[in-house]
């Protein structure tokens, strides 16, 4: 059990990463779930489940209050049963969920002062000047309001197809607006022509107007009492009501809308309801979202593509004929691996039925029909380079390190870690085929007159090699996650950098120490250490570049103090971890011995508290936690 727990936690963690921080997904939703859903059931209180969303790069900023994710429900029997959890609620509010990016914006005193992402709940990035740029975001508010509003980033189905009509070449609705959202110049942002739904509303203590709410209805009223807001379609409905309601948004106005909605979001109506029913992690348990059935269509496989990525991998591709799914045109799905491809026995010719998981990844859900005549081929060498393939029993892998289409995906990747700006696929392609780039440590010992050559273009060339040699001292966690190490994601990098501290000592980690560390187990481990020794010798000449910052010890009033933290919190606890960290301290996942405090706010004796009673490390709460930090 404690084996299958930790594989999951790993998993999840893994997929988490490649969808929220890489934008590549390997996964559908629907599998993630699954995945979520085991590691639910077999260790609800997993510290993984605590986390959403993705970590916030830039500027960091506080939330005031958690800006969580919401439960899915799919099936009939688990709408009910969340229905009747209510206790006593006989209505419940009713909204279309927007397929976009959640944004708090924070006005005072009529005036928009801040705006952030959600990021992990607890902490955002800064978006305010790109934010500013969106015409349906009122920038100034005529009633004087101070506090928050919170709602939906998204763009509409017209702009869209517009905008790829414009060549702006984007894949879906909700990857273009978070996407956009993001872009580092806010004029970017304003090309892209994002509204804005609002659907929260949270006063400041000193507001003037301040409200007290009791129905969620009044909510949407204060919203649209707001100037320039557009307030999220809301209902509140008898219990006897809400199927056919449900049923009408699916079948019916969802096709009528000018913008993609994914599902419904329901809370009890009554706000105290809403608060009573508490929190699982960063979920809220008064709130649940419905998710509406994917579209599925039958098409033709007309062949498959063998991608090689930056580790080597061959994924396969399929190639369908164009199809129509979700509004748009869907061309080319993902058969993850060679596996997937044996074990459905996949041929040219067959008829796939496809969908749009969550209306965003095209999927394989069947083979519908085989090709009488179709074969099953698999590539005998790497369709890159020629080179040797390894059958692992999952996938294929190229083994040729110098294979240059793995070459160009690592150095695409590496140039995006670092963040040097313009250097796009095509780029690195020429510099990879031209031979002025064999490994990643040639970029830091470029010649103007190479490079040129192949980009054919000195002003292009100059800023980009500028902008490699500006990037001359990377933190410990940057690095190591550029790398392109298999599973040295941004998490994990900044995991081991939390404990190790230095290049050198990460460099010189066992497997043993590096599989020790939450969620990283023994494959992630064996990838990591394995692929940091064979890259010895480019880490090596790199190093004669730049510098890589270790992580600092940080001297505070915790300084020398460990920490556990369990059972209920007054807000999330990475955020308290976080704190404890800024402190000097260090945050355990677990009781062990030489555990300094377990902090837990409930009475009642956990599985924790009595481990650490056994091993005699003292139990605190919040608030004695606050006092040691005030010191």
């Amino acid at each position: 059990m404690d084996e299958r727990i930790k594989e999951l936690e790993e998993q999840i963690q893994y997929h988490s990463d490649l969808y929220y921080n890489e934008g590549e997904p390997e996964i559908t939703d629907s599998e993630f779930d699954e995945l979520w859903d085991e590691l639910t059931s077999l260790d609800p209180d997993n510290e993984i489940l605590k986390a959403v969303g993705a970590i916030a790069h830039g500027t960091k900023v506080k939330h005031n209050t958690v800006m969580g994710s919401l439960s899915k429900v799919k099936t009939q029997d688990d709408l009910e049963k969340w229905t009747s959890g209510g206790g006593s609620a006989s209505k419940f509010s009713v909204t279309p969920k927007i397929d976009g990016m959640a944004i708090r914006l924070n006005y005072y005193k009529g005036k928009l002062v801040q705006a952030a992402t959600r990021g992990d709940g607890a902490k955002g990035t800064d978006v305010t000047e790109n934010v500013k740029l969106i015409a349906s975001i009122p920038n100034e508010t005529d009633q004087g309001f101070s506090g928050e509003i919170r709602g939906e980033v998204y763009m509409k189905k017209s702009v869209f197809k517009e905008l790829n009509e414009q060549g702006f070449d984007l894949t879906n609705t909700r990857n273009a607006a978070s996407g956009s959202v993001m872009q580092k110049d806010p004029r970017e942002t304003a090309k892209r022509r994002l509204d804005f739904f609002a659907y929260d509303i949270i006063y400041d203590a000193d507001c003037e107007t301040k409200q007290t709410f009791i129905h969620e209805a009044e909510k949407f009223w204060a919203l649209s009492a707001l100037s320039g807001f557009e307030v999220v379609p809301a209902r509140a409905l008898d219990l006897d009501k809400v199927d056919a309601y449900l049923y009408d948004w699916e079948h019916n106005k969802r096709e009528q809308l000018d913008y993609n909605i994914d599902g419904m979001v329901l809370g009890y109506s009554i706000l105290e309801t809403q608060e009573d029913a508490g929190w699982s992690g960063k979920r809220p348990k008064g709130k649940i979202a419905w998710k509406f059935e994917d579209e599925q269509k039958n098409a033709e496989l007309l062949f498959i593509d063998w991608q090689v990525g930056r580790t080597g991998k061959l994924t396969p591709v399929a190639n369908i004929e164009a199809t129509v799914l979700d509004g748009s045109t869907v061309r080319k799905l993902t058969l993850h691996n060679k596996k997937a491809v044996v074990d459905l026995d996949i041929r040219v010719g067959d008829i796939l039925t496809v969908r749009k998981a969550n209306e965003v990844i095209p999927n394989l859900v069947c083979v519908a029909k085989h090709c009488e005549n179709g074969l099953l081929e698999l590539p005998t060498e790497c369709p890159a380079c020629a080179g040797e393939i390894e059958d692992d029993g999952v996938n294929l892998v190229c083994m040729n390190v110098d294979c240059s289409s793995q070459l160009e995906s690592r150095v695409e990747h590496y140039l995006k870690r670092i963040e040097v700006m313009g250097v796009g696929p095509a780029m690195v392609h020429n510099l990879v085929s031209c031979g002025a780039v064999k490994d990643l440590a040639d970029l830091y010992y470029l010649d103007f007159d190479d490079v040129n050559a192949g980009i054919g273009s000195e002003v292009t060339t100059r800023k980009m090699i500028q902008g490699i040699f500006e990037k001359d001292n990377l933190p410990l966690d940057v690095f190591l996650s550029a790398l392109g190490i298999h599973t040295l994601g941004r998490t994990n990098s900044k995991n081991i950098a939390q404990k190790f501290r230095t290049l050198e000592a990460v460099r010189n980690t066992s497997f043993v120490m590096m599989s020790s560390l939450p969620g990283i187990g023994g494959s992630s481990a064996g990838h990591i250490v394995d692929g940091l020794t064979k890259m010895g010798p480019v880490i090596d000449r790199i190093l004669e570049v730049i510098d890589v910052a270790p992580v600092e010890d940080i001297e505070g009033a915790l300084t020398g103090m460990s920490f556990c933290l369990t059972g209920s919190m007054s807000r999330p606890r990475k955020s308290i971890a976080a704190d404890i960290e800024a402190a000097g301290g260090e945050v355990k996942s677990s009781v062990g011995r030489g555990l300094t405090y377990l902090v837990q706010n409930e009475d009642k004796e956990s599985g924790k508290s009595k481990k650490a009673k056994a091993n005699g490390t003292m139990v605190i709460d919040e608030d004695v936690l606050r006092t040691l930090m005030e010191r």
